[in-house]
């Protein structure tokens, strides 16, 4: 680090999930699809306002860190903070009790007076089974999942005023899980008429397909339940475009003293494409850890390709269920760079569902679409990044 440096306090290449706003890189650039205003204060009016909302974007793009960051700062003026990490959650009952251990004291008496010792009761993971319930039930099963949905509307109903709820990575609940929690949050919503009464709500998420069920809640539905209530307002979230990139990585570089070649710079933005969490973890490695190159990009391909692959992987499957294995072949050898032919005879797939999910992953942002190729072919996509390209291509088969 550079003499003087030591004063100014500095976030380059921070790890951390918080952030001062001044240091929420790229998201202070007003927007034409948000009135031309900027994510921040868009975030920042929705939360006064107590509309609920959606941050969406591709992985790494920077929700968690853009949501807490902006809930944080508004601690300073009176607001409560209850951050609740969904990844890999795949149950009702334990999304549920992982709110609960979330909670401020508070509420946390409000429920154990009202329904004893929830942590025990939640804990019961009797698959399809039933559990011991509480008081005050009224459905027609109290089973575990019935007995969750009636103690989560009640903690719902008895956040302290000006909790922001954020319920990070929402998605990995799975379309079911989903219905239930909307079903709640509709109940919440109706029974607290006061509108500054309501707690503000957060989620997060990189499936547009399932977080399209907060954000169209009259149009989807589950087998029968239909989600007919609050939609959510929707931030998307994206990365950084070449000249933020550039100048926040030269900068970090400066700041640590730590040379970069243009060459580098050259390979992390292709590789990167201005993901906000890669360029991140890269400098980490390169100016905190003082790694080579060669060593931090092992670090995040171990660390990132499985997770990057899974999520467009659960993307595939939940647009194409039964063609899901056959589309994940083809994509590979898409990666690999094979031709159409190729790819439609060895993966045995249609070209119309092939198609279907090079557009599914170009909404969801993990393919570009050459706007100038004429004509329908595979060069007319290609992966936004080249880290997204290297999370199919290191898939065993």
């Amino acid at each position: 680090m550079r003499k003087g440096k030591e004063k100014t306090k500095a976030y380059y290449f921070s790890r951390g999930n918080i952030l001062p706003l001044g240091w929420l890189i790229g998201r202070h650039t007003p927007e034409p699809e948000l009135d031309n205003k900027s994510p921040i204060e868009v975030l920042e009016k929705y939360i006064e306002t107590k509309t609920w909302t959606a941050v969406t974007g591709p992985r790494l793009v920077g929700k968690t860190t853009f949501t807490r960051s902006i809930a944080r700062h508004l601690e300073q003026g009176g607001y409560i903070e209850v951050y609740v990490n969904v990844a890999g959650i795949k149950d009702f009952p334990s999304f549920v009790l992982k709110t609960y251990q979330k909670l401020p004291n508070s509420t946390k008496l409000e429920v154990r007076r009202e329904y004893g010792d929830v942590t025990v009761k939640l804990g019961i993971s009797a698959k399809g089974g039933y559990g011991e319930v509480g008081k005050n039930l009224e459905h027609p099963k109290n089973t575990i999942k019935s007995y969750a949905s009636i103690v989560l509307d009640f903690m719902l109903k008895h956040l302290p005023d000006g909790s922001i709820l954020i319920w990070d990575e929402v998605q990995d609940l799975g379309e079911k899980n989903i219905a239930t929690l909307l079903s709640s949050l509709w109940r919440v919503y109706n029974e607290i008429e006061d509108d500054e009464k309501r707690p503000e709500i957060l989620v997060t998420g990189s499936s547009v397909r399932l977080l399209r069920l907060f954000l169209e809640p009259a149009e989807e539905g589950y087998e029968d339940q239909w989600f007919v209530g609050r939609e959510f307002e929707n931030i998307l979230l994206r990365p950084w475009d070449r000249d933020t990139f550039e100048n926040y990585v030269y900068a970090g570089f400066e700041y640590y003293d730590v040379p970069i070649t243009l060459r580098e710079v050259e390979w992390l933005w292709e590789y990167s494409h201005g993901l906000p969490g890669i360029t991140v973890l890269y400098g980490y490695g390169r100016c905190v850890r003082k790694l080579s190159h060669k060593k931090v990009v092992n670090t995040i391909r171990k660390s990132q390709l499985a997770k990057i692959r899974d999520e467009i992987f659960r993307l595939i499957e939940f647009e194409f269920p039964k063609a899901a294995p056959r589309l994940q072949k083809a994509l590979k050898l898409f990666a690999q760079g094979k031709s159409i032919n190729e790819i439609i005879k060895s993966s045995k797939t249609s070209r119309d569902s092939f198609y279907g999910m090079l557009r599914l992953l170009e909404k969801n942002g993990y393919l570009i679409k050459d706007s100038e190729f004429e004509g329908r072919g595979e060069k007319e996509y290609h992966f936004a990044a080249k880290i997204y390209e290297d999370a199919i291509k290191s898939w065993r088969i």
